[in-house]
């Protein structure tokens, strides 16, 4: 009988065929990390085939990126990187200066239309994610089919490939993360060898420069230093100094934002002029540290909600075998379980439940879900290792010997599952003929009078004009002003700075009559608003006018002729660029640009409907309602209207 058994056993060790151990297990004995520390080099050959792979799935997924990637600005905060990259300003807080470094470079490369050089910087850091996500998963795995696979599940998901064509800071992001966990794996492998330890400091410092979610990486980073305690005993003096140094060095970029400030350009966030005021840009004090979202309006909303959206983002097939692949990680490589672990936990679920925002208010959602990205990518390589983990489990359950083709046949299917996301998922990122936001500010600035003062709110109406004049210097003779910032001091410093020939006198600007002091000073300028302002009064000027897409500032007595308000604005709309709800993509900003387009028939409604002519308020309601369904403005007018 004992023989049976061991006869059994035997055969099911041939039938599994030769396992491939993975790089490493857990710290272990003196003895295994002696043996990792002289473990015998690797064939040139090996080197050379990873390095042809890890370059052939980046140049696929750049391939993609590029086709789609946007050739215009779109809305978000890309205009305004595109700004900063191009003009040499400083953007919003924390002051991204790594990015807008590498922007001003990529600005003068002969790359096209000036957004698109800006732009291919996310699809060129995404694409090189993927190659950095596949070393990685071959170092864990052996196998390059599954770690190939892996690369480009995570490569060609929705999410990773959509943010991977505008110019953002989260793609840039993202690579340098993953250089740290290639590093820290490499380290963990020959932790005699000091090289990989020091470029996880010098990335990690980098990715401060960038963006500071990177930071969320600390607990498994720490963790992986711990399991290497004992090698590090000793050594930690010069090691500490060494990569603390490196780690400061590589946030230098942030130097960049005093010589930015210094240009004062259109967009120059914090008017920059001293270490304090560096200090209040890298801890975000104008948006309250340790907030992701200040606007009250998209705070709120439950933990659940949050982590039902980022579920709703997860791509399933990846997640699937990274699933499995914490099995076997769990199983075979302990050490690199509890790193992803730490890193997942805390850059995705934890940062889901303590970012205070509302994911039923859709800006809210649009700004959360960037914030997902960081958990795919450093749980990504765990894909390749549960291909190894379902390869070895096929064999486990098979009676008979396993064919040697498995592996190459569940990395095919694997294979041919990334190829499907591609056909499903081009057409729905696309950017490549996307102009809407474009679009919008020249309508704006086309509706604007000569030397008008307009009154601006909202990132997707700010930023697009800001790129407009800034850079492509559209429309000198209009002042801009930035409603949302008018009550902070830098600000009004830099628009004296712009514009000396307007008045800003010492008020209160968050006030409700803090707007109507800005046009009393300014007596025999015009002004004309993008939107409502609700919170603010006007002594009686402004009334719900609209002309296009703007609100002329009018007085209480000023004729309105319904005739040639309705003419005009017929004019105006048919020179616009409307955009329709089938071209736009709706989860973005570009959906509030179509509802400013479709304000334009519900405010000539509006004027009818209190004409009390209501068949032809219908009308018009009807007709904003044909560009967007949803405008709730237009609902209302509809339900007032209907049967009168």
């Amino acid at each position: 009988m004992v023989l049976a058994m061991a006869r059994r056993r035997a055969n099911r060790r041939k039938a599994r065929g030769p396992q491939q151990e993975p790089v490493s297990r857990s710290a272990g004995s003196a003895r295994e990390r002696t043996a990792r520390a002289t473990a015998p080099s690797e064939p040139p050959g090996a080197r050379r085939t990873r390095a042809l792979v890890a370059a052939g799935v980046g140049l696929v997924a750049f391939v993609a990126y590029a086709l789609t990637a946007s050739r215009d600005i779109f809305p978000g905060d890309t205009p305004e990187f595109i700004t900063v990259a191009l003009t040499g300003g400083v953007a919003h807080p924390p002051g991204y200066p790594l990015f807008s470094i590498i922007g001003a470079l990529f600005g003068q490369l002969p790359l096209g239309p000036l957004p698109f050089r800006i732009n291919v910087i996310s699809a060129l850091a995404h694409a090189a994610t993927v190659s950095v996500v596949f070393l990685t998963a071959e170092r864990l795995t052996r196998d390059l089919l599954a770690a190939a696979a892996a690369a480009l599940l995570l490569a060609f998901g929705a999410l990773f490939w959509s943010w991977s064509l505008v110019a953002e800071a989260f793609p840039l992001n993202d690579l340098l993360a993953a250089l740290v966990l290639y590093c820290l794996v490499l380290w963990h492998e020959r932790p005699m060898s000091r090289g990989p330890l020091f470029g996880a400091a010098v990335a990690f410092g980098l990715g401060v420069a960038n963006h500071q979610t990177i930071t969320l990486l600390v607990p498994a980073i720490a963790y992986v230093l711990w399991t290497e305690r004992r090698f590090l005993r000793g050594r930690q003096g010069l090691l500490w100094q060494v990569s603390g140094a490196l780690v400061l060095m590589a946030a230098l970029p942030y130097a960049y934002i005093f010589i930015a400030a210094g240009r004062h350009e259109l967009l120059n966030w914090g008017g920059i002029q001293s270490p304090l005021d560096l200090a209040r840009q890298f801890f975000r004090l104008d948006y309250g540290t340790g907030q992701l979202i200040p606007t009250q309006a998209y705070q709120g909303g439950t933990q659940i909600d949050r982590l039902v959206e980022f579920a709703k983002n997860v791509n399933p097939a990846l997640a699937i075998l990274v699933a499995c692949g914490a099995v076997q990680a769990y199983r075979r490589i302990r050490w690199y379980f509890w790193t992803t672990v730490l890193a997942f936990v805390f850059s995705g679920l934890l940062f889901t439940l303590y970012a205070n925002a509302n994911v039923q208010v859709q800006t809210a959602r649009f700004i959360l879900v960037r914030f997902f990205l960081l958990p795919q990518v450093v749980v990504a390589p765990l894909a390749a290792l549960g291909l190894v983990f379902l390869v070895e489990l096929v064999r486990r359950r098979m009676r008979t010997t396993a064919p040697a083709w498995l592996p190459r046949a569940l990395a095919g299917v694997a294979f041919a599952v990334a190829a499907i996301e591609v056909v499903a998922t081009f057409h729905t990122v696309d950017l490549s003929d996307d102009h809407v936001a474009r679009d919008f500010a020249v309508d704006l600035l086309a509706t604007t009078p000569s030397n008008a003062v307009l009154l601006a709110g909202g990132d997707h109406i700010v930023l697009p004009l800001a790129y407009l004049q800034a850079v492509e210097h559209a429309r000198p003779d209009v002042t801009v002003v930035f409603i949302p910032i008018l009550p902070i001091e830098w600000y009004q410093r830099e628009l004296k700075l712009h514009h000396p020939d307007l008045n800003i006198p010492l008020a209160r600007y968050d006030q409700p009559d803090g707007l109507l002091t800005l046009m009393q000073a300014n007596v025999g300028r015009t002004f004309v608003l993008t939107g409502e302002q609700a919170d603010q009064r006007f002594g009686g000027l402004y009334g719900v006018y609209g002309r296009g897409l703007l609100l002329p500032i009018i007085g209480p007595d000023t004729p309105l002729e319904l005739g040639a308000l309705r003419k005009d604005n017929e004019d105006l709309m048919a020179a616009y660029h409307v955009p329709s709800l089938a071209t736009i993509k709706p989860e973005t900003f570009e959906r509030f640009i179509l509802d400013w387009y479709a304000l334009v028939w519900f405010r000539l409604g509006k004027q009818y409907e209190d004409h009390q002519l209501y068949a032809d308020a219908r009308t018009w309601y009807e007709r904003a309602l044909a560009i967007e369904p949803q405008l709730p403005e237009a609902q209302d007018g509809m339900r007032r209207v209907q049967g009168r």
